[in-house]
């Protein structure tokens, strides 16, 4: 819900992409176009005729990496024997088209057919295990990563950029501890296989966000906003049904009625543990103007959002702050409150 940003992880996975994934893609075409009899890993280790000569070393390390008994260099030997060099550029497009679509903050892109191994390798090699390892991002830039990088760093960044400590997803739990969160896709890499590594499609969410079933599965509904377009929370109406013990959720247009649908959040904002604690919170904020004085003056609705606002989103530390805000900042409830508490 939380409007964020994300640059400086994209520093790091932008050098994965420009030293790693596409110089992978050129050497790929290249060799394809050469009609070579050798193997893919061969040509990379004979190194006469590769174009990339400033990854070769990285390339070659990669390709001999083998993971669940499957080894990359044959996976790609796979790759170009089943496709002919027409649709091996046409994959090689679709990334750079894909990446520029994320880069530009649009998410609305058509989910495309991916050949099963370049989804093995974008999914398993690249962001399962190579984002991990200290050794490719020392192989990519031993200046800038000699101390490597991982999922760790990830959301060390993210949390200080954004200053953030809930979840930006659904602002109902907080992603301080390392045990409750996770480098979520918002489009699902099963389907969005080559937007896996990259920064704009990564975000640091609780581990209820990231749980099919609960969370995000694997279905997006588009049209959609992205927290990295747009402050979601801002744009939902949040309204409080005091009998029933819920919050309903619903957008104010398309594009964030579909980012509720997909993360499931209408359902989740209704269990009525969330409605205690946003009464609850909204009630203490209550006090907090009445022990201030603040009401000796007739408060208007504009002040007393605007307090609310002020207290609760100094820090994003506050969860359920956008829900607390929406259903607790009108006047008839807050007068009903002072009254009731004369």
């Amino acid at each position: 819900m939380w409007k964020i940003k994300n640059e400086e992880n994209k520093k790091y996975l932008d050098d994965f992409d420009n030293k790693l994934i596409r110089p992978l893609f050129k050497e790929i075409i290249h060799y394809k176009e050469l009609k070579l009899s050798c193997g893919y890993l061969k040509y990379l280790k004979d190194n006469k005729n590769t174009i990339c000569n400033n990854s070769n070393k990285l390339l070659v390390y990669i390709n001999e990496r083998i993971i669940k008994k499957a080894k990359f260099s044959d996976l790609i030997d796979t790759f170009i024997s089943m496709n002919t060099l027409k649709e091996i550029k046409k994959y090689y497009n679709l990334y750079l088209q894909q990446n520029m679509e994320i880069n530009k903050k649009n998410y609305n892109i058509k989910e495309e057919k991916i050949d099963d191994n370049l989804k093995k390798i974008f999914i398993e090699f690249f962001y399962e295990s190579f984002f991990n390892k200290d050794k490719i991002w020392n192989l990519i830039d031993s200046s800038k990563y000699n101390e490597g990088y991982s999922r760790s760093k990830f959301h060390e960044n993210f949390k200080r950029e954004n200053n953030i400590y809930v979840c930006p997803y659904c602002d109902i739990d907080t992603i301080i501890n390392n045990t409750n969160k996770e480098v979520e896709h918002f489009l699902p890499k099963s389907k969005y296989p080559f937007l896996a590594m990259n920064a704009y499609n990564l975000i640091s969410s609780c581990i209820a966000c990231n749980k099919a079933g609960e969370g995000k599965g694997t279905d997006v509904y588009i049209p959609i906003d992205s927290p990295y377009n747009k402050q979601i929370g801002d744009a939902i109406i949040y309204r409080s049904d005091i009998v029933n013990k819920q919050i309903t959720l619903q957008g104010n247009d398309e594009k964030t009625n579909n980012y509720l649908k997909t993360l499931n959040l209408i359902e989740r904002y209704k269990s009525s543990t969330i409605f205690e604690i946003v009464q609850e919170k909204a009630e203490s904020l209550y006090d907090l103007i009445i022990e201030a004085g603040l009401n000796n003056e007739e408060i208007d609705e504009k002040e007393l959002r605007g307090y609310m606002i002020k207290k609760l989103r100094r820090t994003k530390t506050e969860v359920l702050s956008f829900a607390i805000i929406g259903t607790f900042s009108g006047l008839d409830l807050y007068r009903a409150y002072v009254k009731g508490n004369k």
